[in-house]
């Protein structure tokens, strides 16, 4: 069949173009290319980050900028805080990447990590705990949620 448009121009179908939105389960398991995934289901996607945050921790601990976060407080120790993020992971396996501007080191504190938070210490070049503040730490977090 040949298909033109009110204005006469011929039609060209695409058997390879992706005209169907995907679900959520099909974005998380990346397992149909031939349709597309809208925006709000990009999250999803195993390579996305399901969390972001760039905080100050040498005075109030507030977060500058984030995505799906709730808050980050003060652990009690220099370079010690505490994040909670608003979407839980599906478990305590997730992978957190993080770091400084001025050269420092995120890193989770082992066995506080929880489906919806975890506690991070952040250090200098020689493993000092720091407080960091401008701009401040900042880490993302990617996993099944």
């Amino acid at each position: 069949w040949t298909f033109y448009n009110s204005s006469g121009e011929q039609l060209i179908y695409d058997a390879g173009a992706a005209t169907e939105q995907a679900t959520q389960a099909e974005a998380e398991a990346e397992s149909n290319v031939d349709k597309y995934i809208p925006p709000d289901l990009i999250k999803n996607s195993p390579g996305v980050a399901k969390v972001w945050c760039l905080y100050e921790e040498a005075g109030g601990h507030s977060i500058r900028v984030s995505y799906n976060m709730t808050s980050v407080t003060d652990g009690g120790a220099t370079g010690d805080c505490d994040v909670l993020w608003a979407t839980d992971f599906s478990g305590t396996y997730y992978s957190l990447v993080g770091g400084c501007e001025e050269q420092g080191y995120v890193q989770m504190s082992p066995g506080t990590n929880a489906a919806g938070g975890c506690t991070l210490i952040t250090t200098d070049n020689g493993n000092n705990a720091v407080d960091y503040s401008n701009p401040g730490p900042s880490f993302a977090v990617y996993g099944d949620q």
